[in-house]
């Protein structure tokens, strides 16, 4: 977690939270976070993890709380929670019981009980907005389990670094690519399928269709590489609202979006209704997040 390219925005709150630490105590802190965020299956305490990545318990106490407005016990809970949720949205392969259990939960009634404290649904209710619910219900479930910020207002880290993503005003030419049959748009499950060449990819989500419930929204997957000649879809030229944004979690991927289309409504340009929002990943790593492309068509 170091995030130290400046060509994208970084939209992950460990990342900007630990920055103004010195080099050698970061270090230590990103370690500590990478043991938390990869091993939640081994239930191990915070002072486990302190203690391993040489850090005293009383000192990584106090600073952890003081750089991430939360104590590292409630980071792991919410962490567990966070992931759990991510899983019951996007992964139908796994039973509740395994998705208990992976996220370090000692039973998936343990796990109901966290579920319905913190956010008030059940499991079996988060699996159904995957289908049933909106992007933007989607994305107020998950903010309850954002990262905290001390804003007064109650918005999380993660809404507040997308507010100021550096949006760029650019013509695009006209574009081509090629339809890619996939069973699921989503980036995951294109990464399990096309590997490193998922930056060949590009998905585009019709935008009058972003209000509509998951299972009513129809993203196309295409390849703009290769033969031109078999190339089936075109991008009209024109002029997009762009930005590229280092992201980790879908929290944060849905905070990025909203807030793109913010930053259009705020320098006063309108979205194309019949457009298409353009998703590409540019690169990234499994410990560090991805590096997403997002546009959306404007009339300037």
């Amino acid at each position: 977690m170091t995030g130290k390219d400046s060509s994208h925005h970084v939209l992950v709150p460990e990342v900007v939270l630990l920055a103004p630490l010195p080099g050698h105590l970061k270090k230590r802190f990103s370690n500590a976070l990478v043991m938390m965020n990869e091993q939640l299956e081994k239930n191990w305490t915070w002072e486990q993890i302190a203690r391993h990545c040489a850090i005293s318990p009383a000192h990584f106490h106090r600073q952890f709380k003081s750089l991430f407005n939360e104590t590292p016990g409630h980071y792991l809970s919410r962490l567990r929670l966070q992931k759990a949720t991510d899983h019951l949205l996007n992964n139908q392969r796994l039973s509740v019981t395994e998705i208990a259990q992976y996220c370090g939960f000692s039973s998936s009634q343990a796990m109901g009980k966290a579920l319905k404290r913190q956010l008030g649904v059940t499991a079996r209710a988060i699996q159904n907005m995957a289908i049933n619910g909106t992007p933007r219900e989607t994305g107020e479930l998950l903010m309850k389990l954002a990262q905290p910020s001390e804003c007064p207002d109650g918005s999380a880290v993660e809404e507040l670094l997308a507010e100021t993503i550096p949006a760029e005003l650019i013509w695009l030419p006209k574009r081509t690519a090629r339809t890619v049959r996939v069973k699921s748009a989503d980036w995951d499950d294109l990464y399990d399928q096309f590997g490193d060449d998922i930056g060949n990819l590009m998905v585009l989500t019709p935008i009058a269709q972003l209000n509509h419930s998951w299972q009513l929204i129809e993203a196309t997957v295409c390849d703009w590489s290769g033969d031109v000649s078999q190339h089936d879809l075109v991008l009209p030229e024109g002029h997009y609202l762009c930005c590229e944004v280092l992201i980790a979690t879908p929290a944060a991927y849905l905070a990025a979006l909203e807030g793109l289309f913010q930053i259009a409504d705020q320098r006063g340009l309108d979205v194309v209704a019949d457009g298409l929002l353009v998703e590409q990943i540019l690169g990234g790593s499994e410990k560090e997040g991805g590096i997403f492309a997002f546009q959306i068509p404007v009339l300037e």
